[in-house]
């Protein structure tokens, strides 16, 4: 999960937005990485949350 964090700081350092959507499966799993990450990242959904509004609110910048 470090990686996504790593992946996070160089999108961000570059004026981009960075959504991670999982499929939700490993949650439970990688539970201490993920907590890092999710602390860390601005916007994490799983699959169901994608399918909704609001990821679109997230890339038109309403939320």
């Amino acid at each position: 999960m470090r990686k996504y964090k790593a992946l996070f700081n160089v999108i961000y350092s570059q004026g981009h937005k960075f959504i991670w959507i999982t499929d939700g499966l490993g949650w439970k799993s990688t539970l201490r990485p993920r907590e890092e990450t999710f602390n860390h990242t601005e916007y994490i959904l799983n699959l169901k949350m994608a399918s909704t509004d609001l990821l679109s609110a997230i890339v038109t910048q309403k939320l």
